[in-house]
């Protein structure tokens, strides 16, 4: 399995591993699976503009409006805004965004 961390920089390990189409996740007392499709929405239909900084918005209680977490818990019925962490950071992790970490909102884009 491959390890990363949140790109808060705090929280628990995030465990994962390409699996078929997708990515079965291990963070905390969650198991979730993403799809490649949804890592594909993603690039495709949030992180529309290469060059543009987009709010990462993983807050549980009140998620930033338009970030990636909004979009994620609009896309995936069982997924929340906090799924957003996890997910943001396997993908800056497999290369796919880079972020603006030191700072509040986290900002992420297209690689």
């Amino acid at each position: 399995m491959n390890t990363t961390t949140p790109l808060s920089g705090r929280g628990t390990t995030i465990q994962y591993e390409h699996y078929n189409d997708g990515f079965n996740v291990e963070w905390g007392k969650m198991k979730f699976f993403v799809p490649g499709s949804l890592i594909e929405d993603i690039l495709e239909n949030f992180l529309i503009e290469k060059n543009k900084w987009y709010p990462l918005g993983a807050d549980e209680v009140s998620p930033m409006p338009r970030g990636l977490g909004e979009f994620i818990a609009s896309k995936q019925d069982s997924f929340t805004p906090r799924h957003a962490s996890a997910i943001a950071a396997i993908m800056y992790k497999e290369g796919m965004i880079v972020a603006i970490k030191d700072q509040k909102p986290i900002l992420i884009r297209k690689k």
